[in-house]
């Protein structure tokens, strides 16, 4: 029986090439600052957590940490990513960095909506040597 083929390579939906992926951030005196969890399966990174301590929430942690989870994803062969953010949460933050919306929960307590996303993930371009 074939099966589904996804960028010329066979693809199954057996979890074999499930593995996790966390990015963590501490601070000088090793406490942490913040960091982010998530899985990659399928060539997609799918971001479960994202999290920056309060007093550090305006020092650019949650792009670096966001950029460098993609980057690891990247190099795990992902091609696209998704999250979901509750309205009360970050989707700005995520639509600011490419991801756009692809559907809502509707419901949440407090009026609120949960927003699923999803960003096509770019390979960086080669550095050329010379």
């Amino acid at each position: 029986m074939p099966h589904p083929q996804r960028g010329g390579q066979p693809f199954t939906r057996a979890a074999a090439d499930q593995s996790s992926l966390s990015v963590k951030v501490v601070d000088d005196a090793g406490e942490l600052l913040g960091g982010l969890s998530g899985w990659t399966w399928g060539g997609l990174l799918g971001i479960e957590m994202l999290w920056i301590r309060e007093k550090s929430r305006k020092d650019g942690w949650g792009s670096k940490i966001l950029l460098a989870a993609e980057e690891e994803a990247r190099r795990r062969g992902c091609d696209r990513a998704c999250v979901s953010s509750f309205t009360f949460q970050a989707p700005e933050f995520y639509r600011r960095h490419g991801y756009v919306e692809t559907g809502r929960t509707l419901g949440i307590p407090g009026d609120a909506e949960d927003v699923h996303m999803s960003k096509k993930l770019e390979q960086a371009a080669k550095k050329s040597e010379g």
